[in-house]
């Protein structure tokens, strides 16, 4: 509540909701009496947000999140001011048979950069074994079988639990659910989140209002008081209590709690982190907890342990770090081989002996697919006559995958096995294998001479070519052998092999590995570098460092997509809907298909309505405003009685206005009960009266002249909670107002009387809004 000078209205929620709380975080380590470090502890200590008090610590480990339970020492992890981090990466776990598994690895480092732990767990928080090779994860997982969850917040229980949505997405960008997590209690659930689960909107079952001011008689202020209310699960107040905005505790008046004075501020806390050094030179950290006053000087402060209890410093109180701050960052970058030799394994496909200019050499009987392959082919017996000499021929033609080989140049190697089989033995030149470019010859090795029947030996070749050579189609390997000459003779050809090896083709293999970089806090600059495997390892670069490239699941570029979830309210006339919205993007940035679903991430939703960003509340939980009035308590006709009225009001225009209570003088400590409520007045040869304030809900086109019909307006201040409002100020233009707006108007002190004009109006009749304003 404000009191009765012009302040804005206290929002609350009547919905019921845990009281917040602050988490501070301190990561240190565990260390035994011989300074061997046992552990690394993340240390939280738990501030109420509303009192300033501490009122928890939990220690769990930074991987896991469990209670962690020290055996030595807790302290920081290096006397230079720099903790441990902790890097965490989802990876993929790819067997043999290409199927991925994914699952999160946390690795901890110390400010050097050094390895202190490496923990590997299953999306659902267990404890996984890597069976297969870790990198990065498909960037387009199987449509058949997604495997990518994404994990939803901003959503609630309808008893104001936080919970996360945990969700997968084919290709299509269509989400389906695979269960929740309790945000509170860590627990998981597999399905759908139970119904009534909604975005979380701003409820709480206590408020804290803005600062107050204790005067005594004199007109001194003598305290700092925060008012606080607690609701009940009607969004009506069931207990108010004093704070004591410097220590937190209940604070019992002096004198008048009211607004303070101009200039006088909520006093504010910080914390920092100093060493209490004994004469000893025993180093000992702990936390101190500063007050300061309105102005900001520091008017006391606290001490704790680092793990949150009471601290009497014995010694000389300092700053922990003795030398240059260091902070640590991993990242997960490759090593890409600089262009080097590489090995191509070509085709071959059945040709003609013409192609290649060896027309006087008969063809042997195709296929010849069984040679080019590894197998064995035959070249039969001829039967003759003499003096004919027969030597058929096979031919292949070659050709290769040459990406990112352009201007390439190698080496091409190919080698055969030959048996001549008899009966005959062989006369003179018996045959040959050789590589031919279009007609003309580049190489070849002759069979052995007169080979006898049961010879065996192999053909060997190697001749330079270039890349562009191989893609103009006309390189051409061919196998000539005898079969009669004088006598008839069988031939078997076997162990084909082909190879292409060429240099100045771009890499396309890398190595994944991680590297931690050591930075000073100060300037920036990086002071040292670490290069670890994926296990921790140390390793050690070979080519060019760059940004991995993700790994090719099988499809191609275009099915590249990166999707992101937006929480939407679809406005239909008084009903607000709150729904899912998932866009799907390509690798450019464009959008390739946008999905709506319901807030489990399932259920497909229809807009009814206008789309917009959701307001802070769209479950239209009630807004407690206040009213000042004045009461004829004695019959003369003049209030000179001032009190305030607190009202609850359905900003959705389903419920009426309730009266929560009046106060006298604004004071909560006061109920009171008007006896003949009047208008305020105002006596012009009296001292100034406090300004009185009033509140408006609107809903429609209904025209809203206060300037008109409070002459004495001092201020005004406008809240659109749906549709638009027009306002009209002395310019003399209607200017539109969207929703989820607040504007405010008053008169400049010591110039203005009052504001000339302030008309408002919506824009249709969907429209509502709340006017907050000041008069005398």
């Amino acid at each position: 509540m404000t009191g009765c000078c012009g302040q804005g209205p206290v929002i609350v929620s009547g919905a019921a909701a845990t009281p917040r709380v602050d988490v501070e975080t301190v990561l240190l380590c565990d260390t035994l009496p011989d300074g061997t470090v046992a552990g690394v502890a993340l240390v939280e200590p738990i501030y109420d947000t509303s009192s300033g008090a501490r009122v928890g610590t939990r220690t769990v480990d930074p991987v896991t999140g469990a209670a962690y339970t020290p055996t030595g020492t807790l302290g920081p992890c290096s006397s230079d001011g720099c903790n441990a981090t902790t890097s965490v990466l989802v990876l993929c776990d790819v067997a043999a048979d290409g199927t991925a598994t994914q699952f999160v690895r946390a690795t901890t480092y110390d400010c050097q950069g050094v390895v202190l732990a490496t923990v590997d767990r299953s999306l659902a928080g267990a404890a996984y074994t890597v069976a297969g090779t870790v990198g990065v994860c498909p960037t387009s997982p199987d449509c058949d079988s997604p495997t990518t969850p994404t994990a939803t917040v901003g959503l609630c229980l309808a008893d104001g639990t936080p919970i996360a949505v945990t969700v997968v997405r084919d290709c299509g960008g269509v989400v389906t659910s695979e269960g929740w997590i309790n945000l509170t209690t860590g627990a998981y659930s597999p399905g759908a989140p139970p119904t009534g689960t909604m975005a979380c909107g701003d409820a709480r079952t206590i408020t804290v209002s803005g600062t107050f001011c204790d005067i005594d008689a004199g007109g001194q202020v003598v305290g700092l008081v925060l008012v606080e209310y607690t609701y009940d699960e009607t969004g009506a107040i069931s207990a108010v209590r004093l704070v004591d905005a410097v220590t937190g505790g209940t604070y019992t008046p002096t004198g008048t709690v009211t607004v303070c004075p101009a200039g006088v501020e909520q006093p504010e806390r910080d914390l920092l982190q100093l060493c209490d050094t004994a004469a000893d030179g025993t180093v000992t950290a702990f936390v101190r907890d500063y007050a300061r006053d309105e102005i900001g000087a520091i008017v006391g402060h606290s001490d704790y342990a680092l793990d949150g209890t009471p601290y009497t410093p014995t010694g000389t109180v300092g700053s922990c770090s003795i030398e240059p701050c260091r902070n640590s960052q991993t990242v997960m970058v490759c090593d890409v081989p600089a262009d080097s030799t590489t090995t191509i394994t070509p085709t071959i496909t059945d040709a003609s002996g013409a192609d290649a200019g060896l027309g006087r050499f008969p063809d042997l009987p195709a296929p010849y697919t069984p040679l080019w392959t590894g197998g064995s082919l035959v070249w039969p017996a001829d039967p003759g006559p003499a003096p004919a000499q027969v030597h058929p021929v096979a031919t292949g033609l070659i050709a290769a995958d040459l990406a990112g080989c352009d201007g390439a140049s190698g080496t091409l190697k190919v080698s055969v096995r030959v048996t001549q089989d008899g009966p005959g033995t062989g006369q003179a030149w018996d045959g040959a294998l050789q590589i031919l470019k279009g007609t003309t010859l580049l190489a070849s090795q002759d069979a052995l001479h007169d080979a006898p029947a049961g010879w065996s030996g192999t053909l060997s070749l190697s001749v330079p070519i270039t890349a562009a050579e191989v893609a103009a189609g006309n390189i051409y390997v061919a196998l000539i052998l005898e079969t009669f000459h004088l006598s008839s003779k069988q031939w078997t050809a076997d162990q084909f092999t082909m190879s292409l090896e060429l240099e100045g083709c771009e890499a396309t293999t890398s190595i994944q590995f991680l590297r931690t970089l050591v930075t000073d806090c100060a300037t920036g600059e990086i002071v040292a570098t670490t290069d670890t495997t994926m296990d921790g390892q140390p390793y050690t670069v070979t080519g060019e460092v760059a940004q991995c490239a993700a790994t090719d699941s099988g499809s191609s570029s275009s099915d590249c997509q990166d999707c992101e979830q937006v929480i939407l309210c679809d406005t239909d006339g008084a009903e607000v809907t709150a729904f899912l919205r998932t866009v799907c993007r390509d690798c450019n940035g464009l959008a390739v298909s946008t999905t709506d679903t319901e807030l489990d991430g399932a259920t497909a939703y229809q807009v009814a309505g206008t789309v917009g960003t959701c307001g802070s509340d769209t479950s239209c939980a009630k807004q407690v405003i206040e009213r000042c009035g004045c009461s004829d308590e004695d019959g003369d006709g003049i209030g000179e009685v001032l009190y305030t009225e607190l009202w609850a009001i359905d900003p959705c225009g389903t419920d009426a206005p309730v009266l929560l209570g009046a106060y006298e003088d604004g004071d909560l400590t006061k109920p009171f009960t008007p006896a003949a409520p009047v208008e305020c007045t105002v006596d012009e040869d009296a001292a100034p009266t406090p300004l009185s304030t009033g509140v408006r809900a609107v809903t429609g086109t209904a025209a809203q002249d206060l300037a008109g019909s409070l002459p004495g307006l001092q201020s005004v201040s406008l809240t659109v909670l749906a549709g638009a409002v027009n306002v009209t100020m002395t310019d003399g233009s209607a200017v539109p107002i969207p929703a989820d707006v607040t504007m405010t108007w008053s008169v400049a002190k010591g110039e203005d009387s009052a504001l000339a004009a302030a008309s408002f109006a919506g824009a249709s009749a969907a429209a509502q809004y709340l006017l907050n304003y000041t008069y005398r």
